[in-house]
This record gives structure tokens, C-alpha cells and sequence, in this order.
């Protein structure tokens, strides 16, 4: 049996590009992995879906520092499956890039951070 690169002529590729506001303040379980939750309304139709995204290494650190609940923020990443040993599976969004599009409420520090050589817009 063929592949499915083989199969479809075209590149295939897996980004998730996702828009929302920062539901709870972002927090460490551990390890280098921060998780964000953010609200996301379905386009076209009425309804909203709390999205769980992981964030690693220096974008990681950005979150922790900058994100707070309210903030809306893009975010860039991909879709990764995760297999356990009990036969169980889950998909999660694992950000590369997390902007902060508009801040909740006024901040004592409101100047641009550097992150991974992109500059953060607060507008």
C-alpha cells in the first residue's frame, strides 16, 4: 500500500494558526513545557472552543512573562498526536510562535519584548 505522501502530489503540511484570548494565567507543570488556554470562537457559526496549547524553550518563557488572562494573542504552531501505552491518544496544539496582539488592561511595562528575533506588538 502507497503512502500518503505518495499517494497526494501535494506538500503536506501541518500548521494550526489559531486567534483567541488567554483564558487562565499560564502556568508550568514541570519541565521546560508552559501551558496556555485560550478562548477561540468557531468562524461562522455561534460558539466557543477552550483550546489547551503547549509552549516550549524561549517562547515558553515570553508566556510566562508577558501573557496574562484577557491578553488576545496569535499563535503559530502545529498539530501533534500523542500515543500512550495504554492505547489511548490525544492531538495538542504545540506552539512555535505566540504573539500578543492587545493587552487586557494597561501594564507598568508596557515596553516591546525580543523573543526568538521577533519583536511583540502592544497595541
Amino acid at each position: 500500500m502507497q503512502g500518503l505522501s505518495q499517494r497526494v502530489r501535494l506538500p503536506l503540511v501541518n500548521v494550526v494558526v489559531l486567534v483567541g484570548v488567554v483564558r487562565d494565567r499560564p502556568f508550568r507543570p514541570g519541565n521546560d513545557r508552559c501551558v496556555l488556554k485560550i478562548a477561540v470562537d468557531h468562524e461562522g457559526s455561534v460558539g466557543t472552543d477552550l483550546i489547551e496549547v503547549d509552549v516550549f524553550g524561549g517562547v515558553g518563557e515570553f508566556v510566562m512573562n508577558n501573557v496574562l488572562p484577557g491578553d488576545l494573542v496569535a499563535i503559530r504552531g502545529r498539530l501533534e498526536d500523542r500515543q500512550f501505552s495504554d492505547g489511548t491518544a490525544e492531538l495538542r496544539v504545540v506552539a512555535h510562535r505566540v504573539n500578543r496582539i492587545r493587552t487586557a488592561a494597561p501594564r507598568t511595562d508596557r515596553a516591546d519584548r525580543e523573543v526568538l528575533g521577533e519583536t511583540t506588538e502592544v497595541l
